[in-house]
């Protein structure tokens, strides 16, 4: 049991190897950095702006008006499902030698008709508000793939390092911004959207074209399932917090409990891989749907500060974003699947999500329920989060799938054997050289050819095999093969569907 315990925090080796290794990312991969910080602050910026008026007369003018950034979410969720829908058939996306120059004039377009809206709200200036939300979804959709394809290169690990660093790094431009004044700020969002490419051509300069743009071309597409019912899930969350914000009296841009909330996700999120041995499943389902389903608890008992309850579920909100970016890396990079394919199936997840949490309040305001009945539903919501995370958590092909990779596994391919043996060192509570023995027997060494390579007496070797063959309950070479063989066929199944 003790033994179980230790093994499941990081030892002081570890943390200095995580702390070297975080230290070594800020500083060799910088611009990476950048890049995901205005990425985070164009993001925002371009979906911020007065709400919409709703007409006298129609079915919702109960509710008043409604959040402007309803327009930008269904453009990039049909624009992302056009895309994924057109790579699958194609395997093909836009790829012209100057597609980095083309989106930062797609970003600039998006920005100017989005100013040009908010600088007049008025019902009949529709055009600019419509323009901004078209040129949102096809300029949005392909920087998602962009930064897909960048953070799918540098690995999982390296990932959540460069997320923690943008999450950082935004909260520091939105607290500066917060100090200036409007047209500061709408020439701020015109710089986020040029720097964010800027940024990214500076990381990817040296990088060779075929290598970079035509990875994992030609595998099988599989629908990454799991993933994107998480995705839907977080964004159905942080859709029901982002349009109870106005309710809560919070800032968009600013706000210091938006900052906290940020900087706590990112702490979070580092804390975690630092003390502790977790995988994405755990990290995903342990970790991040609990905080979520905590401040929908806190929404509904803390009805005279409902403040605290939507920040907390920003804080799980961040935090899932960070974890889930770190885990379509690992997607990319360690499970062979194109960068195109996961962006736009995610970004379409995700987006649909918030659309949906969006309209659930919005349907209920529309009724006039009292809000204490809305803060109410926060409980349902809160349990529905934690059905959600055991429900997948303890789904059979999660665990063969990706849901058994830590962010600081490297070079990891589904199904090969020595993802294969680390998972059962894990599964079984291997010792190191019990792990080795296992990967030799996998490969049909004889006892001799495993004291040659290991340089250790047959006795040692005896002993380490009868350890390995009573976790494993086995009883022989050949039943440890088969039961690899089993569990790699698993692996296999879970990366179909996972």
């Amino acid at each position: 049991m003790r033994d179980s315990i230790i093994r499941f925090f990081n030892q002081h080796p570890d943390r200095m190897r995580i702390c070297t290794s975080f230290v070594q990312t800020a500083r060799t991969q910088f611009f990476m950095g950048l890049t995901f910080c205005f990425y985070l602050v164009w993001t925002l910026l371009c979906c911020v702006g007065p709400e919409l008026a709703v007409p006298e007369g129609s079915p919702l003018a109960q509710v008043g008006s409604v959040p402007s950034w309803l327009g930008p979410l269904f453009c990039i969720v049909v624009t992302s499902g056009v895309v994924a829908a057109y790579y699958r058939r194609t395997r093909r996306i836009p790829e012209s030698s100057q597609r980095l120059v083309v989106l930062a004039g797609a970003l600039v377009a998006t920005t100017f008709f989005h100013v040009l809206w908010s600088l007049d709200t008025r019902a009949e200036n529709w055009l600019p508000y419509v323009l901004a939300s078209l040129f949102f979804g096809g300029a949005g959709t392909f920087l998602r793939i962009e930064m897909n394809r960048l953070l799918g290169w540098v690995g999982t690990q390296q990932t959540i390092y460069l997320g923690i660093i943008g999450m950082f790094l935004s909260t520091l431009v939105f607290a500066l911004l917060a100090r200036l004044p409007g047209p500061c700020l709408y020439a701020a969002t015109f710089l986020s959207g040029v720097l964010a490419i800027v940024f990214l051509w500076l990381s990817i300069r040296d990088i060779s074209r075929s290598r970079y743009y035509r990875r994992n071309t030609e595998i099988k597409l599989h629908f990454p399932l799991k993933f994107v019912c998480t995705s839907v899930v977080q964004g159905c969350a942080v859709g029901i917090m982002y349009l109870g914000v106005s309710l809560a009296g919070m800032g968009a841009v600013g706000d210091v409990r938006h900052l906290a909330a940020n900087v706590s996700a990112a702490v979070l999120l580092f804390a975690c891989i630092m003390f502790m041995r977790l995988d994405f499943n755990r990290l995903v389902y342990k970790v991040g749907f609990p905080v979520l389903a905590l401040g929908f608890v806190l929404l509904t008992f803390l009805q005279d500060n409902v403040a605290i309850g939507f920040s907390v579920i920003l804080l799980g909100f961040c935090y899932l974003d960070l974890v889930l970016w770190s885990l379509g890396s690992c997607l990319i990079k360690s499970m062979g699947l194109p960068a195109p394919w996961i962006a736009t199936c995610l970004g379409a997840a995700l987006y649909s999500g918030m659309l949906i949490g969006s309209l659930m309040v919005i349907s209920m305001k529309a009724v006039a329920f009292p809000p204490g009945i809305l803060y109410g539903w926060g409980s349902l919501f809160a349990c529905f989060l934690l059905m959600t995370a055991l429900f997948l958590s303890n789904s059979n092909n999660l665990k063969y799938g990706w849901g058994t990779v830590r962010p600081g596994d490297e070079g990891l391919v589904t199904g090969d054997l020595d993802t294969v043996v680390q998972f059962l060192a894990k599964e079984h509570s291997l010792t190191n050289r019990e792990a080795e023995i296992l990967l030799l027997l996998a490969k049909g060494k004889t006892r001799r050819a495993m004291c040659e390579e290991l340089c250790v007496s047959a006795d040692t070797i005896k002993t380490h095999v009868k350890n390995v063959y009573r976790k494993l309950s086995v009883h022989s070479q050949q039943q440890t093969i088969d039961y690899i063989d089993f569990v790699k066929e698993k692996f296999e199944a879970g990366s179909e569907t996972s």
